[in-house]
């Protein structure tokens, strides 16, 4: 018996394992507290950690051998593990929770670290978590949730403004495309070189390039002041979109080539004032015939003197 007097083990003249008598410390009753390379611990089982000291900077201060696990007991039975239960050296570590957790129980893993690629074709160190990583349970509906402990969706990724975009999606050789929820609530896609595709297998050639139909709702009936048509890229199915602005000339019409021209310009026009020939209009560049595909064409009767008629003085003989 050692009274209240501390427990020492001692080899080489080193302590190398201690265990307190009754004393007090940390502000609670720390007798029969153990430390390992400490004479003063602050938990049940304190150990420090000796020996080779890593590239990161740390020492092992407990090592489990033979498929040893480590479990934490909580209430009623339930255990929170960790295990490297092949006992190989290239096995994978699981780590899991189980309820009365025994020789006989199934346990359920919720994620590995995987040693090898021996399942799946996972990489070397890589992690998998099974099921999911339950950060926030509602209604059973388990969610994800990023610098955020009660997401509101399936996954939500939570960032301070002043830190914005919220999503980066990078590719091997460091090109990204950024993703952005700002503070007014509106989705901004920001492509490193300002390029998005739709439907695409290949590179978008424009800022917006869209692989199939476009359609918008509720689109604005204000005054336009230009017209939008497409430029043949490959075909008369794949269009750049191009703008053609109004020039403001009420007396002119668009072609058929796509150009503002004067309107009536073609044979014929308004009769103007004035002794002949400066008041006839534009004349014919070629014979002119009308079908009448067995129809009739009728100058109507008027009784009002100078309308619909054909009026022969104005035929004149050059």
């Amino acid at each position: 018996s050692n009274g209240a007097n501390p427990l020492t083990i001692r080899t080489n003249n080193i302590t190398r394992m201690h265990i307190n008598g009754t004393m007090a410390g940390y502000g609670v009753n720390t007798s029969g507290f153990i430390g390992i390379g400490t004479t003063n611990p602050a938990s049940p089982l304190h150990i420090i950690g000796s020996g080779q000291l890593n590239a990161q900077g740390w020492m092992r201060g407990l090592t489990l051998g033979n498929s040893a696990g480590i479990a934490w007991d909580g209430i009623g039975g339930n255990s929170f593990f960790m295990a490297h239960p092949s006992g190989t050296p290239t096995g994978n570590w699981f780590a899991g929770s189980q309820t009365n957790l025994n020789s006989g129980s199934v346990v359920d893993y919720a994620f590995t670290v995987f040693v090898n690629n021996a399942i799946g074709g996972n990489p070397l160190r890589s992690t998998m978590f099974y099921k999911n990583v339950l950060v926030y349970e509602d209604n059973f509906e388990r969610r994800f949730g990023v610098n955020t402990i009660t997401p509101t969706r399936a996954a939500e990724i939570k960032t301070n403004l002043n830190q914005a975009p919220q999503l980066r999606l990078t590719t091997t050789n460091n090109n990204w495309s950024d993703l952005e929820t700002n503070s007014n609530g509106n989705l901004l896609l920001k492509p490193q070189f300002g390029r998005v595709g739709v439907n695409l297998t290949t590179d978008p050639t424009a800022n917006l390039d869209i692989n199939g139909d476009a359609r918008i709702r509720n689109v604005q009936t204000a005054t336009p002041n230009s017209i939008l048509i497409g430029v043949n890229a490959n075909g008369a199915s794949d269009v750049n979109v191009r703008r053609l602005d109004f020039n403001g000339n009420a007396g002119t019409v668009l072609s058929g080539d796509g150009t503002w021209v004067t309107a009536n310009s073609g044979p014929g026009n308004y009769c103007g004032a004035g002794v002949p020939p400066f008041f006839w209009p534009n004349g014919l560049t070629a014979d002119y015939q009308m079908e009448l595909a067995g129809r009739n064409y009728y100058f109507t009767s008027s009784t009002v003197f100078g309308q619909n008629l054909i009026p022969l003085h104005k035929i004149l003989v050059l």
